[in-house]
């Protein structure tokens, strides 16, 4: 499995290995579920067998992660795996539950 760690709150992503990827999730359209899912598989290959250090709005590109940082006004507030940070009810949930509530709310709307 990829190592990989993750921290909310800014744009971009990359990649390291024998070449680098980067990509920005702000610049570009949100993708319908099933195309996001493709997106996400996607960038799983891509990481595979990699250290990867990612920056990102869109939570699901690194709740998989080996470790999540969590910043806010640039100083590190939480740390954990995805399911380590829903259970302590912080800032990272509080954000997961704002993007998540919001996706649900679209699609029934």
């Amino acid at each position: 499995m990829a190592s990989m760690t993750g921290m909310t709150g800014s744009t971009g992503a990359t990649a390291g290995g024998p070449t680098a990827a980067r990509g920005s999730g702000a610049t570009m359209a949100a993708p319908a579920k099933d195309d996001e899912r493709a997106v996400q598989a996607a960038i799983d290959t891509l990481m595979a067998g990699r250290t990867v250090f990612a920056i990102a709005h869109r939570l699901s590109t690194i709740q998989n992660a080996d470790r999540i940082l969590v910043l806010k006004e640039g100083m590190i507030i939480e740390e954990g795996t995805h399911h380590e940070l829903i259970s302590k009810s912080g800032h990272y949930k509080y954000l997961h539950n704002l993007q998540f509530q919001s996706a649900s709310d679209d699609a029934s709307g």
